[in-house]
């Protein structure tokens, strides 16, 4: 029963139906990799990165979930939906799909999405303190501001984490720092096509777009919420009933079925 009324929900069943979609095209990908690489179109290192990407979808599309029952809140529908569908775009899509390797903006506009994403994110929970300590206007201009460093906060830990993965995967090349290179010179330095490096450049560009996103949603918002606090207040983290102990739901399971008889 408790189910049921779940799913009567519009938003659950959104949220249903997205990630049923997101996993079933994900699926797909994995299983269309897996017939390539028999038929030899990929290699083994291309069906390895097919199957972690593809694992990786699996698991990032449910985070914000897992997060919000552990930490019992409710993000606004909008952004939680987004959480899933920019976990889809960045796993199934750019890694099962191959999409990086055919339409290489896309990694750009993945950063310039996470920007707006995420500044969405600071400044639901930043407005969900501010509104009961300052004026409306106070708290939507604070929560902007918020928003904006939180996204900045995020983009800087996205590329440290980058950053730590080429330096421990020699492999890897999430900064792209092989796209630059022309040659490995004798005395194991190399030469490469621009003279301050594709990892930086990749790197600097990643900020630059992420911090574009991010000011473009601040600035939304406030001419959005400035004006309309009913729209704000719909734009707020909602406090969920914290999880209840055995002992707890064992007393409440015997009070229902006192009811029931």
């Amino acid at each position: 029963m408790k189910l049921l009324n779940f799913f009567r929900i519009p938003r659950n069943l959104a949220a249903l139906l997205l990630c049923a979609a997101c996993l079933t095209v994900n699926a797909a990908g994995m299983i269309y990799g897996g017939v390539r690489h028999a038929n030899g179109a990929v290699d083994g290192a291309g069906w390895a990165y097919i199957l972690q990407q593809g694992c990786a979808g699996c698991v990032t599309i449910f985070l914000v979930y897992a997060a919000e029952w552990l930490l019992r809140i409710r993000l606004p529908a909008p952004v939680e939906l987004s959480l899933s569908l920019f976990a889809f775009a960045g796993n199934t899509v750019a890694g099962v799909y191959g999409v990086y390797g055919l339409f290489p903006l896309w990694d750009k506009i993945l950063h310039t999405f996470a920007g707006a994403l995420f500044a969405a994110v600071g400044y639901a929970v930043a407005f969900t303190f501010f509104r009961e300590k300052f004026t409306h206007t106070q708290a939507v201009l604070l929560s902007a501001l918020i928003a904006l460093l939180a996204a900045l906060a995020e983009g800087y830990v996205w590329e440290m984490f980058e950053f730590v993965v080429d330096t421990v995967n020699p492999a890897s090349n999430a900064q792209r720092w092989k796209d630059g290179l022309l040659e490995a010179l004798p005395d194991g330095t190399y030469l490469t096509d621009s003279r301050r490096g594709s990892a930086l450049i990749d790197t600097m560009l990643d900020m630059i777009v992420n911090f574009t996103g991010a000011l473009l949603f601040s600035a939304v918002a406030v001419l959005l919420f400035w004006k309309k606090p009913a729209a704000s207040e719909r734009f707020c983290v909602r406090r969920l009933a914290p999880h209840k102990k055995r002992a707890d739901r064992s007393a409440d399971d015997r009070d229902e079925r006192d009811d029931r008889s």
